[in-house]
């Protein structure tokens, strides 16, 4: 029977191109574009999704080595000295891989995210456009994601820090002694036992939106003492970051979509809002061709998941023209 055919330099290239995917997918500045060719390195095979964890296992090893103590080398001759070269050539791996990130990918199992937050290291999670994702985390809290955001996340043993590269997340935060830290911008949001919103969507300004219990927002750059601010429930504070110019501000919430639930906070809401809220958990996007529709008032109608059946519904309550355009479905005056 004839030996299939492998390219011999192919299981070398797919290890180097793993190895690069790793290190592009855990830094910091990971983009969109960085994040749709991965997924489609990926989707390549299931080879290629191996050679990925081996060599996602190989940074988690790398991390449990004491590289202070290692013992000294022994002499070694013939067969045990070319075992010897290999393991050097691992250890070289692993130090390397270890050395440049430090970060778990999204698609690992929660076991092995609960297994890198006891050491310390960092865990990470995204959701794509028009997704929502509902997260445990390990101390207990849980996290809800918004659409098209990204979140890194630390567990140590004297705090739990959480990142906001992008988008919006709500915090519902377990009560325990550790505290609480979300990143965002140029600041901090401190809390305990709390509910809260925070949202950076621009890479510039900063929203926090408080529903339970109290947080401090702390801004290096701001006047005051600490350049902290305490919230009170139902308080949202809106800032940009140092340099732009704009004033902080706090008021009173007024967004009559809770997003994270995906229903209308109140039976009437305008129209405008309501499809503000479908438009940024889906891909599909509902388009209002005459300003008027927007600010008449609406009720009944609280799902905002189902953009399709949302568009139908305005257009038989309102006797509204539907067209569909690609991803785009607009909404226009019967006769326009």
């Amino acid at each position: 029977m004839a030996e299939p055919y492998h390219h011999r330099f192919e299981k070398d290239q797919l290890r180097r191109e793993a190895g690069e995917w790793f290190v592009i997918m855990n830094d910091a500045n990971v983009t969109k574009d960085d994040e749709k060719k991965f997924k489609q390195w990926l989707a390549r095979g299931a080879l290629h999704r191996a050679t990925y964890n081996r060599i996602a296992a190989l940074n988690l090893a790398g991390k449990n080595v004491d590289w202070d103590n290692l013992p000294p080398p022994k002499r070694v001759r013939g067969a045990a000295k070319r075992v010897w070269i290999a393991a050097i050539g691992c250890v070289a791996l692993i130090g390397f891989v270890a050395w440049r990130m430090s970060g778990a990918p999204a698609f690992w199992s929660e076991e092995t995210q609960i297994a890198q937050s006891q050491s310390d290291a960092s865990l990470q999670y995204s959701t794509a456009p028009g997704e929502i994702r509902d997260i445990s985390l390990p101390d207990g809290s849980r996290l809800t994601l918004d659409s098209d955001t990204s979140i890194r996340a630390w567990f140590r043993s004297n705090d739990r820090r959480l990142r906001l590269a992008r988008g919006r997340a709500r915090f519902d935060v377990a009560h325990e002694n550790r505290r609480f830290i979300v990143d965002a911008g140029d600041s901090e949001i401190v809390a305990v036992g709390t509910v809260f919103d925070v949202a950076y969507r621009d890479a510039a300004t900063v929203e926090v939106h408080l529903l339970r219990g109290a947080v401090d927002v702390r801004r290096p750059h701001a006047s005051g003492k600490g350049g902290a601010v305490r919230l009170e429930p139902g308080d949202e504070f809106r800032y940009s970051s140092e340099g732009s110019g704009k004033p902080a501000t706090v008021r009173k919430h007024e967004q009559e979509v809770d997003w994270a639930d995906a229903k209308i906070g109140r039976p009437d809401a305008r129209v405008i809002e309501v499809i503000a809220a479908a438009n940024s958990r889906s891909t599909i996007q509902i388009i209002l061709d005459d300003p008027v529709i927007g600010r008449r008032m609406v009720s009944g109608l609280n799902e905002i998941d189902n953009p399709e059946m949302l568009a139908e519904n305005l257009a038989k309550l309102y006797d509204l023209k539907l067209t569909r355009q690609g991803n785009h479905i607009i909404l226009s005056p019967l006769g326009k």
